[in-house]
């Protein structure tokens, strides 16, 4: 759920045209999708105040996402939406599932069964869709290194360490800070330029995330 519908399923809607900051958006959702499923389902109960930081995150993602979102040439919405909101799913089932079942187990061991399991989930779509064939580059090489090790280890590795440690409706309102960071990461190597919305959505998503 969370390397196969939620990695995967980004990565897919991008490749697909939709912009990564609508899709960072658009995933963004999760910590409301998570505060939802956990309030129906047990004890869990959020304040007033956790409530206005869940809807001030939302609100700074869209500032920081507003003008970013126009869409490629040969873009095709429909199977784009459809990847991204697999991933919204995935990675609000993988963080319940995780938190629920998983407490007091060696995080290395269940990551490395994840990557096991994301592998039994790739490889026969890519043989089905893609084939494995690849054009070997330095910028394929650093791509795939930086996806890897920062992505589906580090980032993925502290994720569930803070899901073990933390309830799961608070700590997935540090996902708020994914879009401002995106757009941060535009800014340096793309030369996106900053709008006073954007600054304005970051400032309140870092709010959100205090609350």
């Amino acid at each position: 759920m969370i390397h196969g519908f939620y990695l995967g399923g980004v990565f897919a809607a991008i490749s697909y045209g939709m912009p990564a900051g609508l899709s960072s958006l658009l995933v963004g959702f999760q910590p409301i999708l998570t505060a939802l499923i956990v309030i129906s389902l047990s004890s869990e109960r959020l304040n007033i105040t956790q409530w206005l930081g869940l809807v001030a995150g939302i609100v700074g993602i869209g500032l920081v996402v507003q003008g970013k979102m126009s869409w490629n040439a040969d873009a095709q919405p429909f199977y784009a939406y459809l990847f991204v909101f697999s991933a919204l799913i995935g990675i609000t089932l993988g963080t319940l599932y995780q938190k629920h079942f998983c407490q007091g187990v060696d995080l290395v061991a269940c990551a490395m069964w994840q990557y096991v399991a994301a592998g039994i989930f790739f490889l026969p779509l890519a043989w089905l869709v893609e084939g494995f064939h690849v054009t070997w580059s330095l910028t394929f090489i650093l791509t795939m290194a930086w996806s890897v090790l920062a992505l589906s280890v580090v980032a993925v590795l502290l994720y569930l360490y803070m899901v073990g440690q933390g309830a799961a409706s608070k700590v997935t309102s540090v996902i708020y800070l994914v879009p401002p960071v995106t757009a941060i990461q535009g800014w340096l190597f793309f030369d996106e330029a900053f709008s006073t919305a954007t600054i304005l959505g970051f400032a309140v998503c870092a709010l959100a995330v205090f609350w």
